[in-house]
């Protein structure tokens, strides 16, 4: 194994074990402070889904949280779905 992949696999493990140890609630990754980089990727989700959903016949949103991005979608068929399966997302 070369060095610079040694490292990576060293960085890789303490992000790891941090990540186990890290006491966190819903989608709050802070803990992970500079170590949490999003770039911008060179397509857009929403106008893929949305260009789909306004020619299908049924939509289905599998693990979908509270439900806020189906809710935002413009177009949804008259058959749409969502579910979820982490009890604390379940709406009362």
């Amino acid at each position: 194994m070369n060095p610079p992949t040694e490292r990576v696999d060293r960085q890789l493990g303490q992000l790891l074990a941090d990540a186990c140890a890290a006491s966190f609630q819903g989608w709050d990754f802070s803990w992970l402070g500079d170590r949490h980089r999003i770039a911008p990727t060179d397509w857009d989700f929403r106008s893929i889904v949305e260009t789909a959903a306004r020619d299908a016949r049924s939509v289905v949103d599998m693990g979908t949280g509270g439900g806020e991005y189906l809710a935002t979608l413009n177009t949804l068929p008259p058959h749409t779905v969502a579910t979820e399966s982490h009890a604390p997302n379940w709406s009362s």
